[in-house]
């Protein structure tokens, strides 16, 4: 951790989940566009998570290393950092031929009995091109909806071949629905840092 960045007793409350809710906001913030605080949170937490320290050092109980480790999982895996790609996705249907492809993320979810891969890839600063693809083609009557954060409906299209959308910065909402009835649904920014689902 740089000087200019969180504190090493912030990022231990933060660990511990002694911090306001606003701290906590300003803290998550800070990590989402902070590697190197990110790096020393689940360094910290690795070592939490240990079982020799648990057992041998009395001011750690296995209870609580358990709960830090879980509530770090949890908001570990809501983050997708923009990775510089060794072979670029192709999104051929929105993207043009001449566009650069500066940094993409590939992360799958479940909804229910449903798996989606989404895939993004960043081409400049302040758009995505983003792509949907479902797992199982056997899955009938499968519905996207996807809306910004207003309220307004990007789209609602069955999801029989993959779905591309060009998406600029922001806030968004996506339902699944299959056989009129919803499956399960995602809220999610996209910015500069990556995609960060909550």
């Amino acid at each position: 951790m740089n000087t200019t960045c969180t504190d090493l007793i912030t990022l231990a409350k933060y660990i511990g989940g002694k911090l306001s809710e606003a701290e906590k906001e300003k803290m998550e913030a800070h990590l989402s566009v902070c590697r190197q605080c990110r790096s020393d949170v689940v360094s910290a937490t690795l070592l939490l998570k240990d079982e020799f320290v648990g057992k041998h050092d009395p001011r750690i109980s296995a209870e609580i290393a358990s709960a830090v480790w879980k509530k770090f999982r949890q908001q570990i895996t809501r983050f997708y950092e923009w990775v510089i790609p060794s072979c670029p996705l192709a999104l051929p249907a929105v993207r043009s031929e001449k566009a650069q492809v500066l940094s993409q993320i590939h992360f799958s979810k479940q909804f229910n009995d449903i798996y989606l891969d989404f895939r993004a890839e960043k081409h400049h600063d302040n758009a995505i091109v983003f792509r949907i693809g479902i797992r199982d083609s056997n899955i009938k009557s499968l519905r996207i909806i996807l809306r910004k954060e207003n309220g307004k409906i990007l789209f609602s299209k069955p999801l029989t071949d993959d779905i591309c959308q060009n998406l600029p910065y922001g806030i968004y909402h996506l339902n699944v629905i299959s056989q009129s009835q919803e499956k399960g649904n995602m809220t999610f920014e996209v910015n500069h840092a990556g995609i960060t689902e909550g």
